[in-house]
């Protein structure tokens, strides 16, 4: 590659203002005729950091690179945030990593961004460091919704709080997550309302309660109701994440070992425990019916 025009972060969620970041860097690489090139770090720094990557992420890696790609850029690539990498000093990474490696002939940054060890590699650091370099640098204001900055960590604060609409808004688009479908204890046949449970990993965050959701099944969609939590009424899950069992409505095949894509639409309450299964299944009735009134 002769060089790239580098958009440079974490990029997690590809939310609303990382859209029009990524828009940005399309602009200036026409402009300047350099190719672009978007670099981010697969986990979050602060989780690789801490190595607690449980739930870290509104998006995975792939589902990343893809939404990255389809805002036009020419080129993704990822940087693992390996021991090296992040202890490695903020001039070092910029000449051996950005200058070297891949050949940066243009820089694009969010305005809080920061590399190297101690985020030492500052925006100040960074317009010294270009300038010396010949290198145009560009630093993306905040985009704000309400006026407050949209960022990966208070969609991240919404999602664990269950408040999926709003994270959907900041996103730009309603968050989803897709997980295979693994056998459980088939509690929810017997009490005549199948469903199915979803092996979605550990990494992304599964938001906490009962919700309207969009199920996609290969080419067929289902509107259906996901309870995401630890089922205080029938059975105690010892997990480090919670189950997510979803229930299509007027859907009843078995479809173990295949792939189910869930786009979260509202929340319809919290998860809570009910006096017995009677109670339990008078309520999972009303939480179908107020799947279907929701629109989308």
């Amino acid at each position: 590659m002769n060089g790239a025009f580098i958009a440079l972060g974490t990029f997690d969620g590809v939310h609303r203002g990382h859209q029009t970041m990524l828009a940005d860097l399309t602009d200036l690489s026409t402009v300047y005729r350099i190719p672009s090139l978007v670099l981010f770090f697969p986990v979050p720094p602060r989780a690789a950091l801490s190595g607690n990557t449980v739930m870290s992420m509104i998006t995975l890696p792939e589902e990343r690179a893809a939404l990255i790609s389809a805002c036009g850029v020419d080129r993704v690539s990822q940087i693992e945030f390996t021991g090296r990498i992040s202890s490695m000093g903020h001039e070092e990474f910029f000449s051996d990593v950005l200058l070297s490696r891949y050949r940066m002939k243009g820089l694009l940054v969010g305005k809080d961004f920061a590399f190297g060890r101690n985020r030492a590699g500052h925006i100040d650091y960074m317009r010294r460091a270009c300038s010396e370099a010949g290198i145009p640098l560009f630093v993306h204001p905040f985009v704000k919704e309400g006026g407050h900055k949209i960022s990966s960590s208070v969609i991240r604060g919404l999602l664990r709080e269950g408040r999926v609409e709003e994270a959907s808004r900041l996103l730009g688009r309603r968050y989803a997550i897709s997980g295979k479908v693994v056998r459980g204890e088939g509690l929810g046949r017997k009490l005549g309302f199948p469903t199915a449970n979803l092996d979605c990993g550990t990494l992304k965050i599964l938001p906490r309660g009962v919700f309207a959701v969009n199920a996609r099944l290969g080419e067929r969609s289902f509107r259906a109701v996901a309870n995401v939590g630890f089922r205080p009424t029938v059975n105690t899950i010892h997990a480090e994440v919670p189950l997510m069992e979803v229930h299509m409505l007027g859907f009843d095949e078995m479809i173990y070992g295949r792939m189910l894509d869930i786009e979260f639409l509202s929340r319809i309450r919290g998860e809570k425990r009910f006096h017995g299964v009677e109670e339990l299944s008078a309520q999972v009735r009303e939480d179908m019916r107020r799947a279907r009134t929701v629109t989308c």
